[in-house]
């Protein structure tokens, strides 16, 4: 464990999670064997850790929750964006920000909040990509639809049976519609594939598989890795915020064991190392992941900075892929230490430390 009970190896999972985001923001071709491999488990391992994590609650005290916790740093950080945007189209000259176009067109964007460019479904609107940040939206309906779901099904004689199915059907059902209808707004698609990965996180739990003997989490571990392969070896896509992939079956399977391999490792890591202030350091910024994806989300679509850090140096794809590692990772640090001194905003980032005084239910 880590401090004030926090489980240190989920922390050290997340941390990982947000690594291969940044590394598949930066990679020159996400198509590649690299991209396949890291678009595979950078998303769904997050939604495995909150399947793992979920606890039942009521639904009203759930939606509080996830309100301060996922919406408010949502729209505070489009708050930031177009803000910055809109000094950007006011100043041009200013050459470390960048606009993302007209106010009224980022307003929409904002509200929208889908990850990739796209039709909206039942319309000709084409809605622009907000960002990393549709990661905080399809979280905030995939928790409530799955604390529902539990509600609903956990007195059924058949529950895992049953639970299994529907999630199943929901994921499917979000492909199909994703292909024939286009994307919906507030990224739902990407939540209801989620469920899926909740449900398998809420199962691992149940199996414990952590506690188990070194040599059984070996065998799971060697079966995993199998399983992430398959994605590699039929070249299998999965592009998870707007629901697209060329192979349904392989592209979940895959991220369950990208993810599984991605838990254990970090188990290990733990059982030996807990002790390392590297792996505190680590885990912090694993517990802390949220941020990091805010600001990740601001830099992809309203600063200037790391373009003009790359232009300085040799347009070779493993320094240019390292130097976006090392500045995509700096760059939320840094703002992590800047926003917990600054009273509003940390309360915004960080409110399970730094609630609102209005605030009830933070507990």
């Amino acid at each position: 464990m880590s401090d004030k009970g926090r489980i240190l190896w989920v922390d050290l999972v997340r941390a990982a999670g947000m690594i291969l985001i940044f590394w598949g923001h930066s990679l020159y071709s996400q198509t590649g064997n690299a991209g396949i491999l890291i678009y595979e488990v950078n998303v769904p391992v997050f939604f495995i850790l909150s399947g793992y994590l979920f606890h039942e609650q009521p639904v009203f005290k759930q939606m509080v929750k996830l309100f301060y916790n996922l919406i408010v740093p949502y729209v505070v950080t489009c708050f930031i964006m177009v803000l910055l945007s809109l000094i950007k189209n006011h100043f041009p000259n200013i050459i470390l920000l960048k606009s993302m176009g007209p106010v009224k067109a980022d307003l929409m964007t904002s509200f929208w909040g889908i990850g990739t460019r796209g039709r909206l479904a039942f319309s000709n609107y084409v809605a622009n990509p907000i960002g990393a940040i549709w990661f905080l939206l399809a979280l905030f309906w995939c928790s409530i639809l799955f604390n529902v779901l539990i509600k609903l099904l956990k007195k059924l004689n058949y529950f895992y049976i049953s639970m299994t199915v529907i999630s199943l059907c929901i994921m499917l059902a979000s492909f199909w519609m994703a292909n024939a209808f286009a994307i919906f707004p507030w990224s739902l698609n990407a939540a209801l594939i989620g469920v899926i990965f909740m449900w398998g996180g809420y199962i691992l739990r149940k199996l414990d598989i952590i506690h188990k003997s070194n040599t059984q989490k070996l065998i799971v571990l060697l079966l995993a890795l199998m399983m992430w392969g398959l994605a590699l070896i039929f070249k299998v896509h999965f592009w998870f915020n707007f629901a697209i992939t060329n192979n349904v079956p392989i592209a979940i399977i895959s991220a369950f064991g990208g993810s599984i391999v991605l838990i254990l490792i970090a188990v290990w890591v733990e059982e030996l190392f807990s002790k390392l202030q590297l792996i505190k350091w680590i885990a912090l910024f694993g517990k802390y992941s949220l941020v990091a994806l805010c600001m990740d989300s601001i830099d992809g679509n309203v600063l200037f900075i790391n373009q003009h850090i790359i232009s300085r140096i040799p347009n070779v794809e493993s320094i240019v892929v390292l130097e976006e590692l090392i500045y995509l990772i700096s760059l939320p640090v840094i703002s992590m230490v800047i926003l917990r001194k600054i009273p509003f905003l940390r309360s915004c980032y960080f409110n399970r430390e730094f609630g609102f005084p209005w605030q009830w239910g933070r507990n």
